[in-house]
């Protein structure tokens, strides 16, 4: 009896003395956890569902306004979170507890101070609908990130800006038919209006034909004015069609003086793409004017660039293609890597920013040889809308 009294004592003390090293482990661990999520600006977190409970450590950064450990239910959690983010933070928790799918999401948080900070939150569901995981701050990544899109929106109006300084002869032209056609019906209602009997409906056709020869040039001025205007992007559905022969418009003069012929090839019905218009007219214009380049040492009557656009599936398409002399290997490998260039007086970034406006649009733009020779450059975006209705087919 005493043996066994001895023997149970014994066992007591073991799984006492087992708890207290696992106890002490297990505070050892969390101690190292702690200092290394310290280390690395992480903050830990609980996300408790069914007790509607969020309990978080240490605060990856000074000064984001919460202690070393809080404990705090998920409303008042996601009060701290910036307005504009919180309801989709919340559906983001929901959906991932709904899923039992790995949780990444990034928002905004507001700090006591009244700073906003950015955070990146990745987690995992465990039992009990709970989930568990860490926050980083990622605001200065975000501020890069927004300085690296600034510098690369000045990069696209300097381009552009260049761009339209090579065209300026043929703007010039664009705006002198008008004007000219203006001048010369202004005359002639003069004339007419000295005369008797007034003839009331060739005045009439007169003031028509000024107005529409200033809606012209308004056009034209406008399309200048958004080129030249430096401002953040405006994505809206877009009629890729039109986009085509407003370009081919403001072109129009330059290609003639160069005796480039051009053929439109526009698709019936064609969807609408959401896209910032000024952009995406930088790019057809670059691919457009790089195509006559290409064309340069040919005869006048081989000189031809074919515009067409197309729908694919839930995808439309732009293509520029011409009569040049097509592309290397060598160029292939190149050609949209910044800075490089195969014109002896190029600055190498048209392509590189091109292919750029193309990636913001969640489109691609690829480049290939023609079947029968010369180049082809293709931008692919995706469907945004209902169908345009078509126009006319037009040759320049």
């Amino acid at each position: 009896m005493l043996v066994l009294q001895f023997l149970l004592i014994a066992a007591l003390l073991f799984e006492r003395h087992r708890r207290r090293r696992t106890a002490v482990a297990l505070m050892q661990s969390e101690q190292r956890m702690s200092l290394a999520a310290q280390a690395a600006h992480l903050k830990m977190w609980v996300w408790d569902a069914g007790r509607a409970h969020v309990w978080t450590s240490t605060s990856a950064q000074p000064g984001a306004g919460q202690s070393a450990q809080s404990s705090t239910d998920v409303a008042h959690a996601l009060d701290q979170v910036h307005p504009q983010d919180r309801e989709r933070v919340g559906r983001a928790f929901e959906q991932a507890l709904a899923s039992g799918e790995p949780l990444e999401v990034e928002y905004r948080v507001l700090a006591d101070d009244g700073e906003v900070r950015w955070q990146a939150a990745r987690g995992r569901v465990e039992a009990d609908q709970r989930l568990m995981g860490v926050a980083l701050d990622i605001s200065e990544r975000k501020r890069a990130e927004l300085q690296a899109e600034q510098d690369r929106a000045a990069l696209r109006h300097l381009t552009r800006v260049s761009l339209l300084g090579q065209l300026s002869a043929s703007i010039a032209h664009q705006l002198n038919q008008p004007l000219a056609s203006i001048l010369s019906n202004g005359e002639a209602a003069q004339l007419m209006l000295e005369q008797e009997p007034l003839d009331l409906e060739e005045l009439r056709a007169i003031c028509a034909d000024i107005v529409a020869e200033d809606q012209r040039a308004a056009a034209v001025i406008r399309q200048l004015g958004a080129l030249f205007k430096r401002g953040d992007p405006s994505l809206a559905p877009t009629d890729l069609n039109q986009l085509v022969r407003d370009t081919l418009e403001l072109l129009r003069a330059n290609l003639l003086s160069r005796q480039v012929q051009v053929e439109l090839r526009l698709a019936s019905a064609l969807p609408t793409a959401r896209g910032d218009r000024v952009q995406l007219q930088q790019l057809l214009l670059n691919l457009t004017i790089n195509a006559a380049d290409a064309m340069a040492s040919l005869s006048a009557d081989r000189r031809r660039i074919v515009l067409s656009t197309e729908a694919r599936g839930s995808d439309i398409r732009i293509c520029v293609a011409d009569n040049g002399p097509g592309l290397s290997e060598a160029d292939m490998d190149k050609l949209f890597e910044p800075f490089w260039s195969s014109k002896s007086d190029g600055m190498g970034i048209g392509l590189a920013i091109s292919r750029s406006i193309a990636a913001a649009h969640q489109g691609t733009l690829v480049a290939s040889n023609g079947r029968h020779g010369g180049a082809v450059f293709c931008l692919q975006l995706p469907v945004q809308a209902s169908p345009v209705q078509p126009m006319a087919r037009m040759a320049a």
